[in-house]
């Protein structure tokens, strides 16, 4: 069941402030959440350091809060509640008794318009509660993300009582719930079965053991590395397409144990879609050996699909499929866009993957200086500087160019800069290159200083031919 935090002014017993708030409460505050499957809770009438709690605090968790502000002068305590909850960005409503004009109260609720209450009959305002927090209820909550965000409660005396107290909109799609307020309050163990219901029976299972012992280690006392789930989601029969042949991964982004009489702990967890993570793969051809495979990837990194992105301006092709060639019969698995790109997802996205899976970039410079897409993309001064902070970037001058200084005479001065202090080599003359066979005894000197360096960023043992 959802709940709802109802605050109200600070009083004593037995005064008129604390009547007013009696009738509030038993006479719209009740009928109204009993008509819509809400469970009130009243805050003590005194402000205490619990309600401030940040993360585990009714304030910060409960699925609504009803602020009955009552009448001017306005509580300072109340105030103070309603700007914590606020902070929060959930759901608020507001009640206030009388029609009097408060400019200074305006400017604190903003957008949020109270339900008027009458002190004699208090009971009259219960349509327009019911309006207002239907609206309170399909509102967005919280910060936005672009990644399915949940808070859970969980009783450590009886977990099978935890329930979800929050959700986004992208996490209530995810567990197959229609909206934010279909899934607010729900139990756990139901909502995680649904869930579960939307995998393949081996993986769910896998999920489901999975979950319990990052759960385990999340309350256990013991000092130990962080916490990290092995077994992701993989939805194959989710009712929303858009879900399914998807991979998200479950982060427990944090957590807090509430000391309250009977502790519970309060957890935050994002699911983030990590499909194309590893690589690019048909959804379709999605198995589970991929699957279970993907977390890996934080640990031992898969090792780039290239050696060498080589950039280059278009009219240089001829010489630079020459020296593409002269590369690959040396073992130099290079990104060339002749023989890579394929027109499918566009050059420029095929050009980010190629940089992304190589170990290193050369940027060939002929004397018409840099092509189009050289200028427009590869070769951008924020692009290189990215790359030279990731990985080896050298220049390779063709023939025509004799040296750096001449280089500079070509290159943008922004690149020069980022440059001049990284590796640059003078290539082989065309005719040199067709003349290398990965069988002579004596290859030009710099294929095998490529060769070489290649070796090193791949982690192999130098050879005596090096």
């Amino acid at each position: 069941m959802k709940t709802v935090y109802v605050i109200q002014p600070t009083s004593e017993p037995e005064t008129p402030v604390r009547q007013r708030a009696d009738d509030v409460f038993e006479h719209l505050i009740k009928p109204v959440c009993q008509q819509l499957d809400y469970a009130p809770t009243r805050a003590a009438f005194d402000l205490n350091d619990e309600d401030l709690e940040p993360f585990v605090s009714s304030l910060f968790i409960d699925s609504l809060v009803i602020a009955d502000l009552g009448e001017p002068p306005w509580d300072p305590a109340l105030i103070l509640r309603v700007g914590y909850r606020m902070a929060t960005g959930r759901p608020i409503v507001f009640l206030i008794t009388g029609d009097r004009r408060d400019d200074a109260l305006e400017n604190l609720l903003g957008d949020h318009k109270p339900v008027i209450v009458k002190s004699t009959a208090p009971g009259s305002s219960i349509n327009q509660l019911v309006k207002r927090i239907q609206h309170a209820a399909k509102q967005s909550t919280g910060l936005m993300s672009d990644y399915a965000v949940t808070e859970l409660k969980v009783p450590l005396e009886d977990p099978e009582k935890a329930t979800y107290i929050f959700a986004n909109k992208m996490a209530a799609g995810l567990f197959g719930c229609a909206s934010v307020d279909e899934f607010m309050g729900c139990s756990v163990i139901q909502l995680d079965e649904r869930l579960m219901g939307f995998m393949r029976k081996p993986h769910a299972e896998k999920f489901a053991l999975d979950q319990g012992t990052l759960f385990a280690a999340a309350i256990s006392p013991v000092q130990r590395a962080p916490v990290t789930a092995k077994v992701p989601l993989w939805l194959v029969t989710h009712p929303n397409p858009k879900f399914n042949h998807h991979v998200y991964w479950p982060i427990l982004v944090q957590w807090r144990f509430d000391n309250e009489e009977n502790i519970s702990v309060v957890m935050r967890v994002a699911f983030v879609d990590i499909t194309d993570w590893q690589h690019p793969i048909d959804p379709e051809d999605i198995n589970q050996d991929f699957v279970l495979g993907i977390p890996d990837m934080f640990r031992p990194m898969a090792p780039p699909k290239f050696d060498l992105f080589l950039s280059y301006n278009s009219q240089d092709f001829k010489y630079v499929s020459e020296l593409n060639t002269a590369l690959n019969r040396l073992g130099v698995k290079t990104w060339f866009d002749d023989a890579q790109i394929d027109g499918v997802a566009g050059p420029y996205s095929e050009i980010d993957k190629g940089l992304l899976s190589s170990r290193a970039t050369a940027l060939i410079l002929g004397s018409k200086g840099l092509g189009r897409i050289q200028q427009l993309y590869e070769a951008d001064p924020d692009r290189v500087r990215w790359a030279v902070k990731k990985r080896p970037v050298v220049t390779l001058l063709t023939p025509e160019v004799p040296d750096w200084r001449s280089a500079e005479l070509i290159l943008p001065r922004e690149l020069v800069k980022l440059l001049q202090a990284k590796l640059w080599l003078r290539l082989p003359t065309v005719e040199e290159l067709r003349q290398f066979s990965p069988t002579a005894t004596n290859p030009p000197v710099l294929l095998r200083l490529i060769k070489f360096v290649i070796g090193m960023l791949r982690g192999d043992s130098p050879s005596s031919d090096d």
